[in-house]
């Protein structure tokens, strides 16, 4: 396959042009404002193409390509005109193809975006392992790709990467923040060593941001099948993409032709007052030991809550002075481009409030008696517990949708004591379907055509946990809808949740030579597709995908009023709108607390705010020192569980000393206090796709000391959070942007713009709030009698605010568990801190739908 130049042809519609190279094509047309898609295909896969004189549907060289599974957004294509000798124009981009070479300038509404340094080319990839030291071995493709033999022949185009340029993103990956400088790969896969710098993982989400200190623009390659970033790592100045595919559909997104539909309603701005001076810290903040309990002090204002002033919430007003963060419902420039990409794949649901309590895991706990042991032990020791998960061995013998006769034999009676105690309760499903001529879902799936194939016809068989096991086919509808089916099996005795694993997909039985990218359903087998058959290196990014959105139909034909919860390993782009993800089996070091920070951050920037890793670490044995600070640190990820393995020692709070128990449960206790701040960011994301844990560059992104920072973060717009992650430290550095903040456990006011070294001794979390945020917590006094969220009165929640500028919080109600609030059921009040000497807090209501709703409003102002 090729794509070469010269161009030979050029058609140009009126949404809508192709150049036709002597072979291959590309195509340039603009789906939405901000948005650019080009798309090439290769010589020997459109030779055969007849384009039309007039465009019917587009793009119009898509003929035979299966329809994207990331994109769901419904295209408005803009008006192409052309400006210029192979020069043309759509909404703010102007493309520019060099009739020689093929080779592509993209200008958006701030200048050059992407210029490629040559047309797109083909070429020859070697299979001698994705772990090789050379470049060309690093991008080696895997046996059974697309190619015959050793290798295959792919698509790659370089770009230029100006230095300066920082880049972010890229779903799951290892290293820090900027992922320049390293070569990333797009193959999920199950990578049980999960080193610091193990590449690839389990998560292929290939969408980038690239940030110059000044703009933001993005690439999201649409590709299911391997890919390769190289994001200067061959050459510091160039940003290499490789495709194992016959065809290349890539987006560009221009940070600066901004969206503002997407931030319609931005509830939680903050207006630094014109000319203000930041007040200097007084004193030496003194933090208490028990976490959350804030100083006590500050003025209280209490009241009954207004009338209702309309449900049309406005975005920030004013403009900050120079130099000052920008408020919630300003774009900043990264915000921006991920508010594009995330209108094109799609957001997040909301999910259930009892999803973001604790979730306590581990490979296994059976029998059911040692299920209701650990549940009694949590209410025993006043931990605030949501969810108990139950690992393979509750299965018969591995095979997916039964129960073990002999450790599970009435899972309803187990659920149902669980129920009553306030926990819910989510199993693990893996794909494996045990090759079984006694066993119904095996026959069943015969019967309905529902696996995996071999190119002769034959069912693929592979090894996982049941042993020789069958694959089903989650890209056919009528496959998906099965499986939807046998989920009767888990919901009819009372199961909550639902947790895909294992579906990179694992394959055991391959001879992986210690490469784990080869540990998978080899690359020849056969996936229907939908109507577009693919094989499964063509699709293999897209399985674990496929099976969420099989569960997620489980959850809609079996609980339809019910919010779904499912958590998944594996996942491709879009992933957000079917699943929260977790980050796989990371191990009980240091190390994995340190560098799995930056993988969350960078995850929220590709979409997925619901993400989240095991706390305490699921390989190894945890101390209790690194058990109490991961549970700091993870008491702040959107997934909050705690999972260890087989063979390991016992990893529940109080498995450790008296000391860690209490630290454990104190950082619990603070994230019980902190859901109604959380509960509301969650409905936010669930809107605007914006990221709940996110790094500092997102907020502060004209900070140069922002630009690398990822062992402190912002949780949601108000709350910057500096955990330790290094053994034996009792004190660390922290960096405070520009403007006034206040101590979390002091209330004592501190000045930003600096470093400084604060105080961390084991039982504190560093943390600041900036001044003009409004805070909704649950009321101190009562956290201690919280054992769940099923406990949580959200009469109960108290608004702190913090003086020195003017801002607000749209604070969101509802049910917690249904579906109502799709129907408008739900109540939304805005909470204003407004004035700069002397400052007062008001109460709008903008929904007030819902009859649980609270009717008074107590707001406590701190630095008045």
């Amino acid at each position: 396959m090729a794509i070469r130049g010269p161009v030979r042809e050029v058609l140009a519609y009126s949404n809508s042009v192709v150049f036709r190279f002597q072979e291959g094509s590309l195509e340039a047309l603009s789906p939405a404002a901000g948005t650019l898609r080009l798309l090439w295909r290769s010589g020997s896969s459109c030779s055969s193409v007849s384009l039309p004189a007039s465009a019917d549907s587009l793009p119009v060289t898509a003929k035979g390509l299966r329809p994207s599974r990331a994109v769901v957004a419904e295209p408005v294509y803009a008006q192409v005109s052309e400006s210029g000798s192979h020069t043309f124009e759509m909404r703010t981009f102007k493309l520019k193809v060099d009739p020689s070479t093929g080779s592509v300038s993209v200008y958006g509404s701030s200048g050059l975006l992407l210029e490629s340094l040559a047309g797109m080319r083909d070429v020859w990839v070697s299979a001698s392992g994705s772990s090789g030291g050379s470049a060309e071995e690093q991008k080696a493709g895997p046996a059974g790709s697309i190619g015959c033999g050793g290798g295959a022949r792919m698509l790659r185009i370089t770009f230029s990467l100006p230095a300066g340029e920082s880049v972010y993103g890229l779903g799951e990956k290892t290293g820090w923040l900027d992922k320049r400088g390293r070569m990333y790969r797009m193959w999920n896969t199950d990578e049980s060593l999960h080193r610091p710098d193990a590449d690839p993982l389990y998560q292929s989400i290939p969408f980038m941001l690239r940030f110059d200190g000044a703009s933001a623009s993005g690439l999201f390659l649409d590709c299911t099948a391997s890919s390769w970033f190289d994001v200067g790592f061959t050459n510091p100045e160039v940003l290499e993409l490789t495709a194992d595919s016959s065809f290349f559909d890539l987006y560009v997104f221009d940070g600066r032709a901004s969206m503002p539909a997407a931030f319609a309603g931005a509830h939680a701005g903050i207006q630094p007052p014109a000319g203000s001076s930041a007040i200097p810290a007084t004193g030496n903040p003194a933090a208490t030991s028990q976490l959350g309990e804030p100083r006590a002090g500050g003025q209280t204002i209490a009241g009954g809550m207004p009338e209702h002033a309309g449900d049309s919430p406005a975005s920030a007003t004013s403009q900050p002075p120079a130099g000052s963060p920008p408020a919630r419902g300003q774009q900043t420039p990264l915000a921006a481009v991920l508010s594009s990409y995330v209108a094109l794949t799609g957001t997040m649901k909301l999910p259930p409030i009892w999803a973001l309590g604790f979730q306590q895991c581990r490979w296994s706990y059976t029998p059911a008696s040692r299920v209701l042991e650990l549940a009694k032990t949590f209410r025993e020791k006043h931990i605030p517990c949501d969810v108990i998960y139950l690992d393979i061995d509750y299965m018969e013998g591995y095979r997916v949708f039964t129960w073990s006769s002999e450790h599970f034999p009435d899972p309803a009676a187990l659920i149902g004591r669980l129920h009553d105690m306030g926990f819910r309760v989510v199993t693990i499903v893996d794909p494996g379907v045990k090759r079984d001529s006694r066993y119904k879902v095996y026959l069943e799936g015969c019967k309905r055509d529902a696996f995996c194939k071999l190119p002769s016809g034959e069912i693929y068989h592979g090894r996982v946990w049941p042993g020789e096991s069958a694959y089903p086919d989650f890209s056919s509808a009528d496959t998906r809808s099965w499986w939807a089916e046998n989920h009767r099996a888990l919901f009819d005795p009372g199961v909550d949740g639902i947790w895909n694993d294992m579906n990179e997909p694992s394959d055991f039985s391959p001879d992986t030579g210690g490469d784990r990218s080869l540990g998978t359903v080899p690359g020849f087998v056969m996936t229907s597709g939908d109507g577009f058959p693919e094989s499964f290196a063509e699709a293999h990014n897209a399985y674990g995908f496929d099976m969420a959105r099989a569960t997620q139909e489980a959850f809609a034909a079996l609980k339809p009023n019910d919010r779904p919860f499912l958590v998944t390993r594996a996942g491709y782009a879009g992933i957000q709108r079917h699943s929260a993800v977790w980050t796989g089996d990371n191990h009980s070091w240091w190390e994995h607390l340190a560098s799995g920070l930056p993988m969350l951050l960078n995850l929220g920037l590709s979409g997925v705010p619901f993400c989240g890793g095991d706390a305490g670490g699921f390989q190894g044995n945890a101390s209790g020192e690194l058990f109490a600070r991961w549970m700091q640190a993870a008491c702040f990820s959107p997934f909050f569980r705690a999972h260890s393995a087989a063979g390991t020692i016992d990893h529940e709070c109080w498995s450790f000393s008296p000391e860690t128990e209490r630290i454990a449960r104190d950082a619990i206790r603070l994230r019980y206090r902190l859901l109604p701040y959380l509960y509301s960011e969650m409905r936010r994301a669930s809107l605007d796709g914006m990221p709940v844990l996110r790094p500092l560059i997102f907020d502060f992104p004209f900070d140069p000391n922002t630009r690398h920072l990822a062992d402190q973060f912002m949780f949601g717009p108000s709350i910057l959070v500096a955990p330790v992650v290094h053994q034996g430290k009792t004190e660390r550095i922290v960096y405070l942007p520009d403007g006034l903040w206040y101590d979390w456990h002091t209330k004592e006011p501190v000045t930003g713009g600096t470093s400084f070294i604060a105080r961390a001794p084991l039982d504190l979390i560093p943390m600041y709030v900036r001044a003009g945020a409004v805070i909704p917590v649950y009321a101190a006094n009562l956290i201690e009698k919280v054992s769940s969220t099923a406990g949580l009165d959200f009469s109960a929640v108290e608004f702190e605010a913090y003086a020195g500028a003017s801002g607000f919080f749209d604070f969101y109600e509802d049910d917690g568990l249904t579906a109502d609030y799709q129907r408008g059921v739900y109540d939304l009040t805005r909470v204003s801190l407004s004035g700069n000497t002397s400052q007062n807090v008001s109460f709008t209501v903008l929904q007030g739908n819902w009859r649980g709703g609270r009717t008074t409003g107590k707001a406590i102002i701190f630095g008045k």
